[in-house]
């Protein structure tokens, strides 16, 4: 009887037999598991057909048949499959066991010998790792009774993990591949896994002199190859920062191996392995004799002698991967002062690769924080006078501050997550006040900031003279900086964050006191006055008189502008309107208020 293709079209075309029908498929169904291998389902196969080549006419022949097909079998099902036969057919079992590993060295040998002959089961290259993968997963391919091949994914996603160094980070969800040589962790693309999966592929149908082979690498199964191996080697927290030890020492992987730096000054060289799963490596020899003197005859000119041990901490503080200082350093003054070259003396010794720039006006968009995962070092150069104006400017404390952020990766619906260690340095020639919130969110931003004053112009401009400094003292300056790490670390085990002078504490404060000057103003020069009011304008105009006569910095007309209206709300309950009269004409303004002292300062 010839049944109709679909499950619900045999159900109406048999009635009342369906039912008979279906038991009589499921009494005679194998029962498989998704974790069978190939090779488990086909022992389960052929165990089912041994009762009929039992009593089969060519007997013999069938047994020959069963011994070739055994010796594709891994160890565990061939010992069942010979206690069924002896069960079943009386063949002894160390004899049939010996008799399929038998052929299947003598197919081995063939396969050696003739390339362009493989077996009919695997045309599998002969090796270590083959066997284990086979044993693992089953053979990479089978071939139909009617000369189709069937592929086997899982092999080649377990020979692709096996063959590169990759790993797949969950958290960022991203593709690494190790360097080699170096022994780095390097970020890479999907699309690269996809080419280097298809080279494989192409290899080993070479390899196994399987033509066929190569139509079947389509874009859909390289993509399912590609997803596959995501899975396989998906892990999550493998990156984590080379965190200090008890004993207080850093790991830096820099060109020679594996640093290990202590407080006092010690240092261990041992080679670097990708079991340290480093993704930031310094480009420079470790060498503690090499000297930098233009380098520090530059520091010198730029700096007091306390701050240029504050800088040299820092900056050392920058090889260190995570920020357990919670510092952001602040690198403000006059141009052609040096800082900027300075600045990208350090972005190039801790490497463009470990860097990226800050850009506060998108801290607060959801891709930007995404943008730092495997960095050290978060730069911003030559900023604006309100770049910790924006709004964005907040989440900066979080970045240095351990926090833990929720990023986004363009093209990707997996959200990133990103842990506040890093380190921040920005460079201005304006002075940088910050937006604060409140007294807390003052002390917060003083807890983090480290201010430089660059106030010394430099003699002779050099053009590019921070290509020079690193061209001829590169390994010098970074000799210099494992020396500054290492009082980094001093630091953070005598006082638990980097150390401060009095006066380094009294210029951070006064910027933070200076940041709150209209908050200042307000409190100071305004007052609840009934049937009184104040034009914009005019709160304006002596707001920057005040910020004057304190020898302050005012903010922009429309920072000032868009600040009142919450703090005239808070402290006055003044809500701004349209209803203020100057010179016959309405303006914005506030009532029931006025300047104390009269309207003028």
């Amino acid at each position: 009887m010839n049944y109709p293709n679909g499950i619900d079209d045999c159900r109406e075309s048999l009635g009342t037999e369906f039912r008979s029908f279906w038991e009589n498929i499921v009494k005679n169904a194998v029962p498989v598991s998704r974790q069978d291998t190939p090779q488990t389902v086909a022992r389960i196969l052929v165990v089912r057909e041994l009762p009929q080549i039992a009593v089969a006419a060519n007997k013999d022949h069938l047994i020959d048949r069963l011994v070739t097909l055994s010796s594709q079998l891994d160890p565990i099902n061939l010992d069942i499959l010979a206690k069924e036969a002896k069960k079943i057919l009386g063949l002894a079992n160390s004899a049939f066991r010996s008799s399929a590993k038998q052929r299947a060295q003598e197919r081995r040998d063939e396969q050696k010998q003739n390339r362009t002959n493989p077996g009919p089961q695997t045309q599998s290259k002969a090796n270590n790792l083959h066997e284990q993968i086979v044993l693992k997963c089953g053979y990479p391919y089978s071939v139909t009774a009617k000369g189709l091949l069937i592929i086997n994914q899982l092999y080649f996603i377990e020979r692709f993990a096996a063959e590169n160094k990759v790993i797949f980070e969950r958290d960022e969800a991203r593709f690494y591949l190790c360097n080699k040589p170096t022994s780095l962790w390097e970020r890479t693309q999907p699309d690269h896994i996809k080419i280097l999966v298809k080279e494989d592929w192409i290899r080993l149908a070479s390899e196994w002199g399987e033509p066929r082979l190569y139509d079947k690498a389509t874009d859909g199964l390289l993509n399912a190859i590609v997803n596959g191996v995501r899975a396989h080697v998906g892990i999550k927290g493998l990156f984590k920062r080379m965190e200090i030890k008890e004993k207080g020492q850093a790991v830096l992987h820099v060109k020679n191996g594996m640093l290990t730096i202590y407080p006092n000054s010690e240092f261990e060289l041992a080679p670097a392995s990708p079991g340290h799963y480093s993704r930031n490596m310094f480009n420079f020899v470790y060498r503690p004799e090499t000297q930098c003197p233009k380098f520090c005859a530059a520091l010198k000119h730029a700096l007091s002698p306390e701050d240029r041990s504050l800088f040299l901490r820092w900056a050392g503080g920058c090889l260190i991967q995570g920020n357990p200082s919670q510092k952001l350093a602040l690198m403000i003054g006059k141009a052609d002062t040096a800082k900027s070259m300075l600045a990208t003396v350090i972005e190039n010794v801790v490497g463009l690769a470990n860097i990226a720039t800050l850009r506060t006006h998108l801290l607060h968009e959801r891709f930007e924080t995404a943008r730092f995962c495997g960095k050290v070092l978060l730069t911003a150069k030559d900023v604006a006078g309100d770049f910790l104006q924006h709004r964005g400017a907040q989440v900066m404390k979080s970045l240095c501050g351990t926090d833990r952020q929720a990023g986004e990766a363009k093209g990707s619906m997996e959200e990133i997550t990103v842990t506040g260690d890093y380190h921040i340095g920005v460079t201005s020639n304006e002075k940088l006040l910050v937006r604060l919130r409140g007294q807390t969110d003052a002390d917060a931003w003083g807890r983090r900031i480290l201010l430089f004053k660059f106030e010394h112009p430099v003699a002779k401009i050099i053009p590019d003279y921070h290509k020079i400094l690193l061209a001829e003292e590169g390994e010098g300056i970074f000799a210099l900086l494992v020396s500054g790490a290492c009082r980094y670390l001093k630091d953070l085990q005598v006082h638990g964050r980097i150390f401060m002078t009095d006066a380094q504490k009294k210029s951070v404060n006064d910027l933070i006191y200076e940041s709150q000057a209209l908050e200042i103003f307000v409190s100071e020069r305004i007052k609840e006055a009934e049937n009184s009011d104040l034009s914009s304008e005019e709160i304006v105009e002596a707001y920057a008189l005040f910020c004057k006569s304190h020898n302050w910095t005012s903010l922009s007309l429309k920072t000032v502008e868009r600040r009142l209206v919450d703090l005239m709300l808070e402290r006055f309950n003044a809500h701004k309107h349209s209803r203020v009269i100057r010179n016959g004409k309405r303006v914005n303004g506030y009532s029931n208020v006025t300047l104390k002292n009269g309207p003028q300062l």
